[in-house]
């Protein structure tokens, strides 16, 4: 009976370690807005676009609607240098897309997102390991995002019709996406084709 019931045991105990071993890897999935500054938007006007012609802005509200209902993360990052520093004024989000009181905003002097370790250590503290990104602008600080977070080990979901540039450089910025999705760990997605519900959940 003693025997029986020590086995017992020992097999339990090698099946709960047999059940951890299998068990998908915690992760957890936020938002990412980079740089979506109202007097950016203002002077880019109707030339900031996404890759396929539409206008940023309202893309990504609808981005920041549909994350926002989901009840996933959201992380806002902005550019502050030079004149953006002094003028507070020159570096709120708009109304549509403003941070709610559980968001947070990470300002910034370089154009690399992770350039000041905070961003890096707000992920790992919040247990993050998968980044859905969209905003501004494609060919410079949204690439040098997903090229970075990329590096550092995330899992980039790159929002096909998220991100923008000027109509001058969509050509470029296109380029920029087809090279994002040849990496490992990144891929690149419409809005209507991802489904949060898959995305990994606290």
């Amino acid at each position: 009976m003693r025997r029986s019931g020590i086995w017992a045991v020992g097999l339990l105990v090698v099946m709960v370690l047999a059940s951890t071993a299998n068990a998908a890897p915690t992760c957890r999935t936020a938002l990412l807005v980079i740089d979506m500054q109202a007097n950016l938007l203002a002077f880019g006007g109707s030339r900031l676009q996404t890759v396929y012609g539409q206008p940023i802005l309202e893309r990504v509200e609808s981005v920041v609607d549909l994350v926002r209902d989901a009840g996933l993360p959201m992380i806002y990052a902005k550019f502050v240098n030079g004149d953006l520093q002094t003028n507070a004024d020159h570096f709120h989000f708009c109304e549509s897309i403003a941070p709610a009181g559980s968001d947070t905003v990470i300002a910034r002097t370089d154009p690399d997102v992770f350039a000041d370790p905070a961003l890096h250590d707000l992920l790992q503290e919040e247990g993050i390991t998968q980044l859905l990104i969209c905003g501004l602008y494609s060919t410079c600080c949204v690439n040098t995002a997903v090229l970075r977070g990329a590096e550092l080990g995330y899992s980039i979901v790159v929002i096909k019709d998220g991100h923008g540039d000027y109509q001058a450089n969509r050509s470029a910025a296109i380029e920029a996406q087809a090279h994002w999705v040849s990496m490992e760990n990144v891929r690149a997605v419409k809005l209507a084709d991802i489904d949060l519900g898959s995305l990994c959940h606290p």
